[in-house]
């Protein structure tokens, strides 16, 4: 089982890859049969703005031009914010299912709500042992992208077999954001759909790293 990556974010900021040529790439790899992983995320300084959502959909549409709800099997998403890459920083687990819930109300919006049920999200920005076990615990995370974590045995292998946390009776804010609260029902409707993929996705985690 081959998985490419396409919009990593060197190969945007080194190399100047522009949507369009990540589109391409896209295309390229789903044609040849192979799976695909965009990489999506907003700056330093987009994030300062908070720009997140609007960067992820907008390198979402660019990025998914041309691939019809049928092909989206062959995706994942990965939200890489590009601030904590490789910096020790980590979105705290708030910041990443925030971003990760409008990610699916995206794919709601752009295709269906099956498709955003279906979709896998993963989140990749210097997933560390320490910081795994709470971001899989949120509802709309289903799997991490690790970069130099994967490079020692001893934290991949912590990583791989995270602890999951019960958040169960974690309830819903009342002045949560319409996305948050989307992504609730959407959690309570599909029961155990999510920790499933989430279990399956997660022992591939970093595969493709």
């Amino acid at each position: 089982h081959i998985v490419l990556l396409a919009g990593h974010s060197e190969r945007r900021s080194i190399f100047g890859e522009d949507d369009d040529t990540i589109n391409k790439k896209v295309l390229t790899i789903i044609e040849s049969g192979l799976d695909c992983i965009l990489c999506i995320g907003e700056t330093q300084e987009e994030y300062d703005m908070d720009l997140n959502n609007e960067v992820c959909a907008l390198q979402l549409a660019k990025g998914l031009q041309g691939v019809s709800e049928e092909m989206l099997s062959k995706v994942i998403i990965a939200y890489e914010p590009v601030w904590a890459i490789g910096t020790g920083k980590v979105a705290t687990p708030e910041i990443a299912e925030s971003v990760h819930a409008y990610i699916r109300s995206w794919f709601t919006k752009a295709y269906s709500k099956k498709a955003a049920e279906a979709m896998r999200i993963q989140y990749g920005g210097s997933v560390t042992p320490e910081s795994v076990d709470e971001l899989m615990a949120q509802p709309n995370i289903d799997g991490a992208l690790v970069g130099g974590a994967s490079l020692v045995g001893e934290k991949f292998a912590r990583i791989m077999n995270y602890k999951a946390l019960d958040t169960a009776a974690a309830p819903v804010e009342e002045k949560a954001a319409p996305v948050e609260q989307k992504a609730a029902l959407v959690e309570e409707k599909n029961g155990g759909k999510r920790t499933a993929i989430k279990e399956f996705w997660g022992k591939l985690v970093g595969s493709s790293a």
